[in-house]
Formats: C-alpha cells, sequence, structure tokens
C-alpha cells in the first residue's frame, strides 16, 4: 500500500513539474508557428492554385491551437497547482501534452507546405497548358484540313478553267502552271499525318498550307502581271529593231539581252519555285526599265513625228487593241469610284479631281511614270472606303454628331482594307490609309506626324483639301482659288507638308 502512495505521489509531482513547463513551451512552439505561417504566406503570393485542402487544414489547425492555449492557461493557472489532485493533474498534463503534438504536427506541415504549394501549382498550370495546347492542336488540325479542302479545290478549278487563259498562266507563254503546280506542293509533305506531330510541328504544316494557299491566290494577279510585262517587253523589243531600221538605236543589245534574261530565265525560275516576293520585285525590276525606254521612245516620237509626219505609222508601241495591267488597274478603280459617286452626289467627280491635282504635284516634284501611275491609283481609290459609311452619314447637309464623325473617319482604314488583296496594289495602301493625316499630327486615323507620314498620303492630303475648299456644299459656298492658295499658304507647316505645300502653290500660280 506504501509503494502504491509513494508511485502516486512522484506522479503527482512529475505532472506539477512538467505543467510548470508546458505553458512556456507551448508558447515558444506557437511563435515558431507563427513564423512559419508567415513563411507560407509568403509562398504563397505570386502561386495562382493552392491546394485548398492544405490551406484549410492549415489554418483550421492553428485556430484550435491558439483557443486550446488560451483554454489550457485559464485552466492551469485557475489555483495553484500544489492543491490540485493528481487526478486533475494528470487531465491537465494529457491536454498540454495533445496540444504540443499537434503544434509539432503544424510546424512538420508547414516546413513541407511550401514545396507542396508550389508542386501543386506546377502541376495545376502545366495541366492548363496542357489542355490549351490540345485545344489551339484541335484547332490547328481543323484548320489543316480545311485548307487542305480548299487548296483541293483551288487547285482542280485552275487545272480545269485555268488562270485567265487556257493553259492555266494567263495566257503567258514563259509560265505553266501544270507545271509549277508540283514543284508548289512539294513545299508541302502531304504524306504525313498532322495528328501525329506535335504543337511545333503542326503549326510548321500550317505555315506551310498558309504559304502554298497564299501562292495559289495570287498566282492569278503574278500570271497576268507577267502576261503584261511579256507584252511590254515585246513591244519594245519591236520598237527598238523599227528604230534600228531608221538609224535611231533605243537600246544596247546587251541591255536588251539583260531584260530576256530576267524575264525568260529569272521570272519563270521564281515563279516556278512559288517566291512570288521576289517575283513582284523582279516584275517591278522589268518594268521600271521599260517604262525607262518608253519615255525615252516617246522623247524620240515626238521629235519626229515633227520632222516625219508618218512615222506614226511606223512606230506604235501601245497597240490599242492591248490593255496592261495598270489599264486594268485604272479600270478597277474608276468603277469604285462610279460607285462611291452614285451613293454621294455632294461629292460626284471628287476623287477624280483630287487625283488629277495630285499628280500636278508629283509632277512638280519629279516623280517617275511609275510611280505617277501608282499615285493616280491612290488617288483614285483613297476614298472607296465610304462604300461601307451609310447614305444618311455621306448625304447629311447638317453638322455630324460625334457618333456619325467617328463613323466617317472610319473610311480611311477601310478604303485600305478593300484595295490590300490585290497584290499589284500593296504599294499604294500606306498612301491611302493615311491620307488624313495631318503634318501637325492632329489628323487620323494613327496621329503621324511630319516625315512618318508616307509622302504620297500628303500629296492626296492636299489635294484632297483644295478640292473640298474649291467645291460647292449644301451648308457653305465653294472658295476662290485666291482664297483657298492663302488657307494652303497659313496650313503649310500645321496641316499640310510644307514641301508639298510649296509645290502645289507653284502649280497654282502657274494656273492663274
Amino acid at each position: 500500500m506504501s509503494l502504491k502512495i509513494t508511485t502516486k505521489f512522484k506522479q503527482w509531482q512529475t505532472y506539477r513539474s512538467d505543467l510548470r513547463v508546458f505553458p512556456d513551451t507551448a508558447e515558444g512552439k506557437f511563435d515558431d508557428i507563427q513564423d512559419k505561417l508567415r513563411d507560407y504566406r509568403v509562398a504563397l503570393a505570386g502561386i495562382k492554385h493552392k491546394p485548398g485542402d492544405l490551406d484549410d487544414a492549415i489554418y483550421s489547425s492553428y485556430l484550435k491551437i491558439d483557443g486550446q492555449i488560451l483554454m489550457l492557461n485559464q485552466e492551469t493557472n485557475r489555483r495553484p497547482l500544489i492543491i490540485n489532485t493528481r487526478k486533475r493533474l494528470e487531465d491537465l498534463w494529457l491536454s498540454w501534452k495533445d496540444l504540443l503534438e499537434q503544434q509539432s504536427s503544424l510546424l512538420n506541415t508547414l516546413d513541407t507546405a511550401p514545396e507542396e504549394v508550389k508542386t501543386y501549382n506546377d502541376l495545376q498550370i502545366q495541366s492548363e497548358q496542357d489542355e490549351i495546347e490540345q485545344h489551339k492542336r484541335e484547332k490547328q488540325l481543323k484548320e489543316i484540313e480545311s485548307l487542305r479542302n480548299s487548296l483541293d479545290l483551288a487547285i482542280k478549278h485552275i487545272e480545269k478553267h485555268g488562270i485567265n487563259g487556257s493553259n492555266g498562266s494567263g495566257g503567258s507563254e514563259i509560265i505553266v502552271f501544270g507545271e509549277s503546280q508540283p514543284q508548289w506542293l512539294t513545299q508541302l509533305d502531304l504524306s504525313t499525318d498532322p495528328a501525329s506531330l506535335s504543337l511545333q510541328g503542326t503549326e510548321q504544316v500550317l505555315d506551310q498550307y498558309y504559304r502554298l494557299r497564299e501562292i495559289i491566290r495570287e498566282a492569278p494577279v503574278m500570271a497576268k502581271a507577267i502576261k503584261s510585262l511579256e507584252e511590254k517587253y515585246c513591244q519594245l523589243k519591236d520598237t527598238h529593231e523599227s528604230l534600228m531600221s531608221l538609224g535611231k538605236p533605243l537600246i544596247q543589245e546587251e541591255e536588251l539581252a539583260r531584260l530576256a534574261v530576267m524575264l525568260y530565265e529569272q521570272i519563270p525560275d521564281l515563279w516556278t519555285s512559288g517566291d512570288f516576293n521576289q517575283l513582284d520585285e523582279m516584275i517591278e525590276r522589268i518594268d521600271k526599265s521599260i517604262s525607262y525606254y518608253q519615255a525615252e521612245f516617246d522623247e524620240i516620237l515626238s521629235v519626229e513625228r515633227v520632222r516625219r509626219p508618218g512615222i506614226t505609222n511606223v512606230l506604235t508601241l501601245y497597240p490599242e487593241e492591248r490593255l496592261t495591267a495598270y489599264e486594268d488597274l485604272i479600270l478597277f478603280a474608276r468603277n469604285l469610284v462610279s460607285a462611291v459617286d452614285a451613293r454621294d452626289r455632294y461629292m460626284q467627280g471628287h476623287s477624280e479631281m483630287v487625283t488629277k491635282y495630285a499628280l500636278d504635284i508629283a509632277r512638280n516634284l519629279n516623280w517617275n511614270q511609275t510611280e505617277l501611275e501608282q499615285l493616280e491609283l491612290a488617288g483614285l481609290l483613297h476614298d472607296v472606303g465610304k462604300l461601307n459609311v451609310p447614305e444618311d452619314i455621306l448625304t447629311k447637309t447638317g453638322p455630324l454628331t460625334t457618333k456619325e464623325w467617328s463613323v466617317i473617319q472610319i473610311h480611311p482604314q477601310q478604303s485600305a482594307k478593300i484595295i490590300r488583296p490585290v497584290k499589284r496594289l500593296y504599294k499604294i495602301v500606306p498612301w491611302v490609309l493615311y491620307h488624313q493625316e495631318r503634318w501637325d499630327g492632329k489628323g487620323y486615323p494613327d496621329h503621324l506626324t511630319k516625315k512618318d507620314i508616307p509622302l504620297g498620303s500628303s500629296i492626296i492630303a492636299l489635294a484632297e483639301a483644295y478640292t473640298a475648299m474649291t467645291t460647292r456644299m449644301p451648308n457653305r459656298s465653294a472658295l476662290s482659288k485666291e482664297e483657298a492658295l492663302e488657307n494652303i499658304k497659313r496650313e503649310s507647316g500645321k496641316q499640310f507638308n510644307p514641301e508639298v505645300a510649296e509645290a502645289f502653290l507653284d502649280v497654282l500660280e502657274l494656273s492663274f
């Protein structure tokens, strides 16, 4: 009996001794928990995905421990430990022991939590990325299938109907679609199943399909341009031979041979390779050379007409029955302008007048023939975007509302959008797009300033402003030429490019 009492007394002493230490131990561990909890919160910063179960478990355990510390401290300090029974001390001791174990468990959890959160976040992000890539891949595969079908149809159509000509090459004698098609198709590995490729692989296949589609789409326009170039070259060669017979050679034989090599060797090679960017550059180079010699011929012809009136019957560089690609484009432009004029009765003939003044300015600035042709097209087409403007806005006689004015201001982008798909017009797209910009940056659509505005745009802008000033409108009278001239002088360096304004003032003053 005495041994049992002694044992219980020792337990009572042990409990009392531990209970003096447990509160401080628990407080120390709670401080460690708070420090690690701050580290955990820092680890969560920038984390897109966090495991909800882990986060809930950590904060639930933290709040439970916080509450238990407060409760156990109150229970332990309610009365001196020395007057507590062994049973009561044992209950307190077990409660503190459980609390300390919970704290240790939470500390272990907080030690590994940042890495767990990072791993979970990385897995979720990777899963999202995989889902995005899978969606993108599925979209690409559908797009590839659609492109395959459209290319098959386009090729079959060209094979059956040709490109504006019986041999499928726009009537050209130096290019043949049937011979080019296999070469273009070798750029695609049609035997490869896109579904077996990686995402990057399908992107590459898609790029190849787009490139081939552009080749097929541009082929009719390029074939027509080549056909026109052939005609120009043949006409130039005939003229050269005629001039030779009159003792007035126009071109050195070496130069004629160089043009022949470019036309009959390099052009077919570029056509067959599908390198239409270089092909377009080559066409332009040859066209510029021919245009230069054409100008030389015109000068010789004008002199010879005076000396020998019958010479026109011998030398004919431009047979009336042949239309050049440029003349076709002019016809196309005037048809569009007619459609605009039909919708805006107050501005009928506007584009033609703008074009006339623009060409006067450009000639005064010594633009060459090719540049003048491009400017003529830009002048005619600068307002075709008004086809997309409601007619009630175009013909409104009163002031425009803010909303109506914003609709009008979109017309340069609409004009550029209409002409951009035409390959031979790509050089004038910026001229058309920016013809409402001002030298001082207060224009639209992009508020360009000074030399950032293409010179062609600045020329059209001034020609259009002068045309508008001198045109009578329902809500105002037309200005006289003198008044318009003064306006241009006043706005030079503000609204208008000073160089363009000076050139136009010269033109206007000469016409007075």
